[in-house]
């Protein structure tokens, strides 16, 4: 059985959660968007109907800005639930195998596949869902700037550079989910990618060796972090170039990505208990 397969058939068994997980997260997001940007827009324009001022003028004085809503507290709380029910699905598609009487992962074991397509199909399924939502985040963004552009008065956004370039760089959170350049993608995802590989670690650790596994899964963890962790410190220490320090910095990523692969290659063929 191939490794797209295999991916096609986690996928049947998740689609309908990641589908109700990708319509919560649109709807709380656009709904938080709009009714912000309208509760924004309303009290400038009772304060324009007071004062007998236009709204242009309303703008310029008081810097009207509507970046927040993108922000509020809806939104991020709807990232953050999608990350943290990610990381939870990258544990439950392995330890759901072994549940019940006739366990998937006795049945997937016997059948004449090679195990790292298994590996690699668990591993891209939930790399695949992470950038899925990466994706949809940003037609959320896309779809919250045409709401407020439905919602707000044109006089009010005269003044902002209205864009989603502008909505990312006004707070870090976005710019680490969104990326503004394809080196800052590939290391924050590339670093998240290899989190995947050592987390895959640490559960076939346990899978193998059971109570033992879970220490042997910390102390690997913890080689993982202090590695990649040292890199970094080492090449600031040594005051190197921006450039010398990301390249330092992907090449752990890239070593820990390495060994974690082939050490869990190495316990699925070997160790794993079925």
């Amino acid at each position: 059985m191939s490794i797209v397969k295999l991916m096609l058939f986690e996928y049947r068994r998740i689609w309908k959660l990641y589908l109700a997980l990708a319509i919560g997260i649109l709807v709380v997001q656009l709904l938080s968007i709009w009714y912000g940007s309208y509760q924004i827009a309303s009290i400038y324009m009772e304060n324009a109907r007071i004062s007998g001022r236009s709204y242009l003028q309303i703008a310029q004085e008081y810097g009207v800005s509507f970046f927040q809503p993108f922000h509020g507290f809806p939104v991020i709380a709807s990232i953050m639930i999608s990350i943290a029910a990610l990381l939870l699905y990258s544990c439950l598609i392995w330890y759901r195998d072994w549940v019940g009487k006739y366990a998937m992962a006795q049945r997937l074991f016997t059948l004449p596949i090679n195990r790292s397509s298994l590996y690699f199909s668990k591993l891209f399924t939930i790399f695949s869902l992470v950038l899925g939502l990466i994706v949809l985040q940003f037609f959320i963004l896309l779809a919250g700037i045409g709401l407020v552009y439905l919602t707000v008065p044109s006089e009010f956004l005269q003044t902002d550079d209205f864009s989603i370039q502008a909505i990312i760089a006004y707070e870090r959170f976005f710019s680490v989910l969104l990326p503004s350049t394809f080196t800052n993608f590939l290391l924050i995802y590339g670093a998240g990618f290899t989190f995947l590989t050592v987390l895959f670690v640490m559960i076939l650790l346990e899978r193998s060796f059971r109570v033992k596994g879970v220490f042997l899964g910390v102390i690997f963890a913890s080689w993982s972090i202090a590695l990649n962790g040292f890199g970094t410190y080492l090449s600031v220490q040594l005051h190197l170039f921006e450039r010398e320090v990301l390249f330092i910095l992907a090449l752990t990523l890239v070593l820990t990505t390495i060994i974690s692969t082939l050490l869990s290659l190495f316990l699925l063929k070997r160790k794993v208990l079925v």
